[in-house]
C-alpha cells in the first residue's frame, strides 16, 4: 500500500528480476533471487501482472492463451481452463485484446497468470480504472488462488479493495516502509502514513 510514487511498482519489478536492487536482497525458494534473471524466475513460477492490463493489443484472446501452450501445455486444455474462470472471454475468443474493455483486458491478464499455476503471483494495481463490480469479480479469483496456497503480493492504493483478502499489509512512503503488520492493525494509521516523511516512521 502507499500513495503514488511510493515505490510499490518498483518493488515488484525488483522482486521479478527486472530491476537490480541498490540495497537488500530478494529470496525466492531458498535462493538469492537478486542474482537470477527475470526469465529464470518466471520459469521457476514467479508471475507478474503489470499495471495497465499487460496484454498485447494486436493478439486475439485465443492467441494470448496459445502463448502458454508453447510452454508445453495443451492448447485446448489451456483454453478450457481459462474460459471456465472467465466465461465472458470465451465469447471474445477471436477478438483482438486491444478492443476489449478495461475489465476484460484485466480478466485476460489475470487468466494468463492463473492457468500457469504460479508459485508466486505479483499483481500491480489490478483495480485501476475499473468498475467496483468488475474489481470484485477479479479479486474473487485472486482469493481462490490464495486459498489454494499461492503466495500473492498485491500492489494497491486503496486498502478497502484488499482489506478482506490480505493477511499482511506494508505501507511504503518514498521507498521506505512506514507500516508493517496485519491489515486490520495498520488500517487506522494509513492516513497518517501517506503523509509521513521517510524521516518520520510510524511503525
Amino acid at each position: 500500500l502507499g500513495p503514488n510514487g511510493a515505490g510499490k511498482s518498483t518493488l515488484l519489478s525488483v522482486i521479478a528480476g527486472l530491476i537490480r536492487p541498490t540495497g537488500g536482497s530478494v529470496w525466492f525458494a531458498g535462493r538469492a533471487a537478486s542474482d537470477i534473471d527475470a526469465a529464470t524466475l518466471a520459469t521457476a513460477g514467479l508471475c507478474r501482472i503489470p499495471e495497465g492490463h499487460g496484454v498485447f493489443a494486436n493478439l486475439t484472446v485465443a492467441e494470448h492463451l496459445w502463448l502458454l501452450a508453447c510452454r508445453g501445455r495443451d492448447r485446448r486444455s489451456v483454453e478450457d481452463r481459462a474460459f471456465a474462470l472467465f466465461p465472458r472471454l470465451a465469447d471474445r475468443r477471436s477478438q483482438l485484446a486491444g478492443s476489449l474493455s478495461g475489465g476484460e483486458q484485466q480478466m485476460l491478464a489475470l487468466c494468463r497468470a492463473l492457468v500457469t499455476d504460479p508459485t508466486i503471483l505479483l499483481i500491480d494495481e489490478l483495480s485501476m480504472g475499473l468498475a467496483p463490480i468488475v474489481v470484485a469479480d477479479l479479486y474473487e479469483r485472486v482469493a481462490e488462488l490464495a486459498g489454494g496456497g499461492t503466495t500473492i503480493v498485491l500492489v494497491e492504493q486503496f486498502v478497502h479493495t484488499i482489506s478482506e483478502l490480505a493477511t499482511r499489509g506494508i505501507a511504503l512512503v518514498a521507498g521506505r516502509i512506514v507500516l508493517d503488520g496485519p491489515v486490520s492493525e495498520i488500517t487506522p494509521h494509513l492516513r497518517a502514513a501517506y503523509f509521513a516523511t521517510p524521516e518520520e516512521p510510524l511503525r
